[in-house]
């Protein structure tokens, strides 16, 4: 099975403080893709679960060796899950989209935000509208370029549509590599809704 995963956190900072402190982490499972959800504790408010419970169920996913796990990125949030759930992290189970992106084109777009609408032509709506509440409850400024930093301040129900969205965003762009995609010269070349179980040797 394959479950992408994303953690939302606190500003990272330089080390000592880094990685930093996960406030949610959104989950989706293949067998499942429209059923994502957000573990949400750590939030001013819109919390859904308490924080051991949810570093519980979500080292889960990395200690059970019959699913494999694909982020964007995925040194940040094995590092987070590293050092806040204390889990060892199987990196032979780890897929990350990012370094697929490079693969594909080493000086083309690797953020996963401009890398999905590019790729898949998802533009990212759930981004603008979490920007759009931050702005207007006086947390960020319209014009502050450095936005994401403050994710967490806003409530858990509120940052829900966007980490769902975003690992969401992750398991279709493994899908369109897997499947040939590439963004060099030309959008969309593949597909983001078949079978990837002969590309990963029969392990999903």
């Amino acid at each position: 099975m394959l479950v992408g995963l994303d953690f939302e956190t606190d500003s990272i900072m330089p080390r000592p403080d880094y990685p930093p402190e996960p406030k949610g982490c959104a989950i989706l499972r293949d067998d499942n893709v429209d059923a994502g959800f957000y573990y949400a504790w750590g939030h001013p408010s819109g919390n859904n679960c308490d924080k051991d419970v949810a570093y519980r169920e979500i080292a889960e996913y990395f200690e059970d060796p019959e699913i494999e796990l694909v982020m964007h990125n995925a040194a940040f949030d094995c590092a987070v899950a590293y050092k806040h759930l204390q889990v060892q992290i199987p990196w032979g189970r780890i897929h990350d989209t990012m370094l697929y992106a490079f693969i594909d084109h080493p000086f083309g777009e690797l953020s996963l935000k401009p890398l999905s609408d590019l790729a898949l032509g998802m533009p990212p709506e759930e981004q603008e509208e979490l920007r759009q509440w931050l702005i207007s409850h006086g947390v960020v400024r319209s014009g502050d370029k450095n936005w994401g930093a403050h994710i967490c301040k806003a409530p858990g129900n509120i940052v829900a549509p966007y980490a769902i969205g975003d690992v969401m965003r992750t398991l279709k762009l493994l899908y369109f590599y897997a499947q040939g995609g590439s963004t060099v010269g030309t959008v969309h070349t593949g597909s983001t809704d078949t079978d990837t179980s002969e590309f990963f040797g029969g392990r999903v």
